[in-house]
Protein backbone atom coordinates (compact mmCIF):
# COMPACT_ATOMS: atom_id res chain seq x y z
CA UNK A 1 0.00 0.00 0.00
CA UNK A 2 1.42 3.38 -1.05
CA UNK A 3 1.42 6.06 1.63
CA UNK A 4 0.25 9.56 0.76
CA UNK A 5 3.27 11.81 0.46
CA UNK A 6 3.44 14.86 2.72
CA UNK A 7 4.33 18.50 2.55
CA UNK A 8 6.97 19.04 5.23
CA UNK A 9 7.90 22.44 6.65
CA UNK A 10 11.12 22.93 8.61
CA UNK A 11 10.75 25.09 11.73
CA UNK A 12 13.62 26.85 13.46
CA UNK A 13 13.85 29.70 15.93
CA UNK A 14 13.00 32.96 14.18
CA UNK A 15 11.65 31.45 10.95
CA UNK A 16 9.57 33.75 8.72
CA UNK A 17 6.18 32.02 8.67
CA UNK A 18 4.62 34.83 6.62
CA UNK A 19 6.85 33.95 3.64
CA UNK A 20 5.24 30.51 3.34
CA UNK A 21 1.66 31.11 4.51
CA UNK A 22 0.23 31.59 1.02
CA UNK A 23 2.11 28.57 -0.28
CA UNK A 24 0.66 26.42 2.48
CA UNK A 25 -2.83 27.64 1.60
CA UNK A 26 -2.28 26.57 -2.01
CA UNK A 27 -0.98 23.18 -0.86
CA UNK A 28 -3.66 22.51 1.75
CA UNK A 29 -5.09 19.51 -0.12
CA UNK A 30 -2.01 17.62 1.09
CA UNK A 31 -1.11 16.62 4.61
CA UNK A 32 1.19 19.38 5.86
CA UNK A 33 3.43 18.63 8.82
CA UNK A 34 6.14 20.58 10.59
CA UNK A 35 9.52 19.21 11.57
CA UNK A 36 12.45 20.56 13.53
CA UNK A 37 15.67 19.34 15.07
CA UNK A 38 14.30 19.71 18.61
CA UNK A 39 10.81 19.04 19.97
CA UNK A 40 9.98 22.43 21.47
CA UNK A 41 8.00 25.59 20.90
CA UNK A 42 9.41 27.83 18.16
CA UNK A 43 8.91 31.57 18.00
CA UNK A 44 8.62 32.97 14.48
CA UNK A 45 10.11 36.20 13.24
CA UNK A 46 6.76 37.95 13.81
CA UNK A 47 6.57 36.62 17.38
CA UNK A 48 4.01 33.86 16.86
CA UNK A 49 4.58 30.59 18.69
CA UNK A 50 4.53 27.26 16.89
CA UNK A 51 4.64 23.69 18.17
CA UNK A 52 6.45 21.26 15.91
CA UNK A 53 4.68 18.05 14.84
CA UNK A 54 7.70 15.77 14.56
CA UNK A 55 11.44 15.66 14.92
CA UNK A 56 13.25 15.50 11.60
CA UNK A 57 14.54 12.00 12.35
CA UNK A 58 10.97 10.74 12.96
CA UNK A 59 10.03 11.31 9.31
CA UNK A 60 10.85 8.93 6.47
CA UNK A 61 12.39 11.08 3.70
CA UNK A 62 10.71 8.86 1.08
CA UNK A 63 7.32 10.06 2.39
CA UNK A 64 8.12 13.67 1.50
CA UNK A 65 6.63 15.21 -1.63
CA UNK A 66 7.80 18.74 -0.85
CA UNK A 67 10.23 20.00 1.80
CA UNK A 68 9.92 23.72 2.52
CA UNK A 69 12.52 25.77 4.36
CA UNK A 70 11.16 29.23 5.22
CA UNK A 71 13.25 32.33 5.53
CA UNK A 72 14.37 33.96 8.73
CA UNK A 73 17.76 33.81 10.38
CA UNK A 74 18.99 30.24 9.93
CA UNK A 75 22.66 30.84 10.78
CA UNK A 76 22.68 28.05 13.40
CA UNK A 77 21.58 25.50 10.77
CA UNK A 78 23.94 26.31 7.94
CA UNK A 79 26.11 23.24 8.35
CA UNK A 80 23.81 20.86 10.21
CA UNK A 81 24.60 17.24 9.24
CA UNK A 82 21.13 15.92 10.24
CA UNK A 83 19.46 18.45 7.98
CA UNK A 84 21.92 17.66 5.20
CA UNK A 85 21.23 13.92 5.44
CA UNK A 86 17.46 14.37 5.46
CA UNK A 87 17.42 16.74 2.48
CA UNK A 88 19.82 14.45 0.57
CA UNK A 89 17.58 11.42 1.08
CA UNK A 90 14.35 13.30 0.35
CA UNK A 91 15.83 14.78 -2.82
CA UNK A 92 17.12 11.40 -4.02
CA UNK A 93 13.60 10.03 -3.48
CA UNK A 94 12.18 12.70 -5.80
CA UNK A 95 10.99 15.30 -3.29
CA UNK A 96 10.90 18.91 -4.35
CA UNK A 97 13.13 20.95 -2.05
CA UNK A 98 12.08 24.59 -1.68
CA UNK A 99 13.79 27.41 0.16
CA UNK A 100 12.79 31.03 0.39
CA UNK A 101 14.99 33.85 1.66
CA UNK A 102 17.04 32.46 4.58
CA UNK A 103 15.90 28.94 3.62
CA UNK A 104 18.02 29.27 0.50
CA UNK A 105 20.99 30.11 2.71
CA UNK A 106 20.65 26.68 4.30
CA UNK A 107 20.52 24.92 0.92
CA UNK A 108 23.51 26.91 -0.36
CA UNK A 109 25.61 26.34 2.76
CA UNK A 110 24.90 22.60 2.71
CA UNK A 111 26.15 22.43 -0.89
CA UNK A 112 22.88 21.45 -2.58
CA UNK A 113 22.98 24.38 -5.00
CA UNK A 114 26.64 24.25 -5.96
CA UNK A 115 26.86 24.75 -9.73
CA UNK A 116 23.08 25.20 -9.97
CA UNK A 117 20.98 28.21 -10.84
CA UNK A 118 19.36 29.74 -7.77
CA UNK A 119 18.26 32.96 -6.16
CA UNK A 120 18.17 34.00 -2.54
CA UNK A 121 20.14 36.27 -0.24
CA UNK A 122 23.56 36.20 -1.87
CA UNK A 123 23.95 39.97 -1.65
CA UNK A 124 23.25 40.24 2.09
CA UNK A 125 26.29 42.07 3.51
CA UNK A 126 25.73 40.56 6.98
CA UNK A 127 26.40 37.00 5.78
CA UNK A 128 29.48 35.28 7.18
CA UNK A 129 32.29 34.81 4.67
CA UNK A 130 31.65 31.05 4.52
CA UNK A 131 28.11 31.65 3.24
CA UNK A 132 29.31 34.26 0.75
CA UNK A 133 31.85 31.70 -0.49
CA UNK A 134 29.09 29.07 -0.82
CA UNK A 135 26.92 31.46 -2.86
CA UNK A 136 29.94 32.10 -5.11
CA UNK A 137 29.80 28.39 -6.03
CA UNK A 138 26.24 28.74 -7.41
CA UNK A 139 24.91 30.22 -10.62
CA UNK A 140 23.15 33.04 -8.76
CA UNK A 141 20.32 34.99 -10.39
CA UNK A 142 18.55 38.04 -9.04
CA UNK A 143 15.17 36.70 -10.23
CA UNK A 144 12.40 36.37 -7.65
CA UNK A 145 12.07 32.59 -8.06
CA UNK A 146 14.36 30.07 -9.74
CA UNK A 147 13.53 26.41 -10.40
CA UNK A 148 16.44 24.08 -11.11
CA UNK A 149 15.76 20.34 -11.25
CA UNK A 150 13.83 19.54 -8.06
CA UNK A 151 15.02 22.67 -6.20
CA UNK A 152 12.97 25.85 -5.91
CA UNK A 153 14.64 28.96 -4.53
CA UNK A 154 13.05 32.33 -3.90
CA UNK A 155 13.81 35.76 -2.54
CA UNK A 156 11.66 36.73 0.43
CA UNK A 157 9.95 39.51 -1.49
CA UNK A 158 8.79 36.91 -4.07
CA UNK A 159 6.55 34.97 -1.68
CA UNK A 160 3.54 35.20 -4.04
CA UNK A 161 5.52 33.79 -6.97
CA UNK A 162 6.98 31.13 -4.65
CA UNK A 163 3.45 30.11 -3.63
CA UNK A 164 2.41 29.93 -7.29
CA UNK A 165 5.35 27.78 -8.38
CA UNK A 166 5.21 25.10 -5.68
CA UNK A 167 1.89 23.47 -6.66
CA UNK A 168 3.09 23.19 -10.26
CA UNK A 169 6.38 21.64 -9.16
CA UNK A 170 4.60 18.84 -7.32
CA UNK A 171 2.20 18.18 -10.19
CA UNK A 172 -0.98 19.85 -8.98
CA UNK A 173 -3.39 20.93 -11.68
CA UNK A 174 -4.40 24.58 -11.83
CA UNK A 175 -8.00 23.77 -10.83
CA UNK A 176 -6.74 22.11 -7.61
CA UNK A 177 -5.57 25.36 -6.02
CA UNK A 178 -6.40 29.04 -6.05
CA UNK A 179 -3.83 31.27 -7.67
CA UNK A 180 -3.48 35.03 -7.85
CA UNK A 181 -3.02 36.57 -11.27
CA UNK A 182 0.38 38.24 -11.31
Amino acid sequence: MHKEQKIVVFYYEGFAEFEISLALLYLSKYEIISVALEKKEYKSLSGQRFIVDFLLDEIDPSDVKLFIIPGGNPMHYLENPNLFNFISKASLNGAVIAGICGGVDILVSLGFLEGKSCTGNALDPTHPQSLKDSYAQTNYSNQGVVVYDNFVTAQGKAFIEFASVLPKQIGMKKDEYFEFDL
